[in-house]
């Protein structure tokens, strides 16, 4: 997968981000760290700094947890989601 994975960040435009992303729809175990995940993680770890720390945590407390990452990963975006301000325009 590695060669895959270099090719396809070889892409202008292709990041660390839209690879898991990529994977979780393949099928893929992963956890795509976006600004909800990543807002989330800040939030309960303030010094998790990248996004590759913040995908291997929630690995880890999904493992800690049973249950698969990219579910972790699907109930922390759609908590976040219910819980984001609302935005409101002047």
């Amino acid at each position: 997968m590695s060669d895959a994975r270099t090719a396809y960040l070889s892409v202008k435009g292709c990041g660390p981000v839209t690879w898991s992303y990529f994977r979780m729809l393949l099928g893929f175990e992963d956890v795509k760290p976006d600004t909800w995940v990543m807002r989330f993680v800040r939030d309960a770890v303030p010094g998790v700094a990248s996004t590759q720390a913040a995908s291997e945590l929630v690995h880890e407390v999904a493992a800690l947890m049973g249950v698969s990452p990219t579910d972790l990963d699907h109930a922390i975006w759609r908590y976040q989601r219910a819980h984001a301000p609302a935005h409101t325009s002047s």
